[in-house]
């Protein structure tokens, strides 16, 4: 149904860990279109080339590049409307301090496939709710069993 690789998608996950216009969401959202390319498997060595790819895409040092990640993660879990709720829900991070930019891209990265599929499941449910209602108000129009 839904199409795993595509950008707004991709986007629109990465963007739920904080706050969306910090860069953080974006970087995140590069490394993990890698993530998906490379068949939604990663090895640790893996990763660290998604960084480095990625870092040289917006021509930057891959140090800089986690830096601004770390920066994305750590400010989302602060102030008034931190994002800790959506790094355990969705993430399974259920520490009391957000996690290292290592361990924010691995979760990021591995949560997405499951992630995508719950939020089939919820259209689809979504979609029969609908089409239940929509049939029972064709069975009874002006109140009257329709059959």
């Amino acid at each position: 149904m839904l199409d795993i690789k595509d950008p707004e998608l991709i986007r629109n996950y990465t963007r739920q860990y904080g706050w969306i216009m910090r860069k953080g969401a974006k970087y995140l959202a590069v490394v993990l279109t890698r993530y998906i390319e490379n068949g939604c498997t990663a090895t640790k060595a893996d990763y660290s080339r998604f960084v480095k790819e990625a870092a040289a895409e917006f021509g930057i040092r891959p140090a800089s590049f986690r830096a601004v990640i770390e920066r994305y993660v750590r400010a989302g879990w602060e102030g008034k409307h931190p994002f800790a709720w959506e790094w355990e829900h969705y993430a399974g991070w259920h520490e009391p301090t957000p996690p290292n930019t290592t361990e924010a891209i691995r979760l990021v990265c591995e949560t997405y496939v499951p992630f995508v599929t719950k939020y089939e499941d919820a259209i689809r449910s979504q979609r029969g709710y609908y089409l239940h209602m929509a049939i029972e108000e064709l069975e009874t129009q002006d109140g009257k069993p329709n059959i």
